[in-house]
């Protein structure tokens, strides 16, 4: 493996908090060229600015998610400049919280879906049983762009995301064949819509270090053996595909 961008890495959450200096020093050891570091919580999005006060150079997406609110969207405005803001996220929806939440998920989801259209920003895109009314709400901004974190959906839903232009996240859970959802997905996606992340440290039996970062190669490989193709080349196409997307994104040598 050579190098491959991790899309989605909390680092402003422990273990990885604490040893974030560790981590971001040992990215290229692990072939990981840089991680893009989404905030969820009002929490996050103090120890993200922390976070960046020692370490400007690194990609930031500014989001609240909808199992954290209330959380005030507008305060995300004063975080755009920010340097290397590269997206808004993590957003969407979450059935988890019940029918009762829906308008004000779907409120909030509007209102920072407005802020990365009126920013030209990507999204990030949490969503768990409510992919129909995402793609709905998508559909209401033609210009946006972004990826499906985590992606777990039916292939229909998955064709709506595409069609909307969006990339779908891929990680560690196509490593397990418990998650057949998201490998049979893996196995017909457009490689041109495919992007990795390792949504660390959230995936609890996903072997990790304290102080490195989620190796991806599994992640890799796996994503080369289910779509029987050639992983130097899946990893070119998937760099590629990142930073089209990212288009702010700043990488130091």
């Amino acid at each position: 493996m050579d190098f491959l961008i991790d899309t989605h890495y909390h680092l402003t959450e422990p273990p990885c908090y604490q040893n974030a200096g560790q981590i971001l020093e040992n990215l290229s050891a692990c072939g990981i060229r840089t991680v893009i570091v989404p905030t969820f919580s009002r929490d996050s999005i103090l120890r993200l600015k922390s976070l960046k006060k020692t370490y400007p150079d690194l990609p930031a997406a500014w989001g609240i998610h909808p199992l954290f609110i209330p959380g005030s969207p507008p305060l995300l405005i004063n975080l755009i400049e920010t340097h290397n803001t590269v997206a808004i996220g993590e957003i969407g929806l979450d059935g988890r919280a019940g029918p009762k939440a829906d308008e004000s998920q779907e409120a909030v989801f509007r209102d920072q879906m407005k802020i990365a259209a009126e920013n030209n920003l990507p999204v990030l895109i949490h969503c768990v049983n409510r992919h129909d009314r995402i793609a709905a709400i998508l559909r209401d901004f033609p210009a946006a762009k972004g990826v499906i974190h985590r992606v777990s959906c039916s292939r229909r839903q998955a064709e709506q995301y595409l069609d909307l232009g969006f990339n779908l996240g891929f990680g560690p859970d196509i490593c397990e064949s418990r998650f057949r959802k998201m490998r049979d997905l893996a196995q017909w996606v457009p490689v041109e819509s495919i992007l990795f992340e390792s949504d660390a440290p959230f995936f609890s039996s996903y072997p990790m270090e304290p102080d490195r970062p989620a190796d991806l190669g599994p992640v890799l490989k796996t994503m080369a053996n289910l779509r029987k193709t050639d992983p130097e080349e899946l990893e070119s196409i998937v760099m590629q595909n990142t930073i089209t997307l990212f288009d702010r994104l700043e990488l130091t040598a």
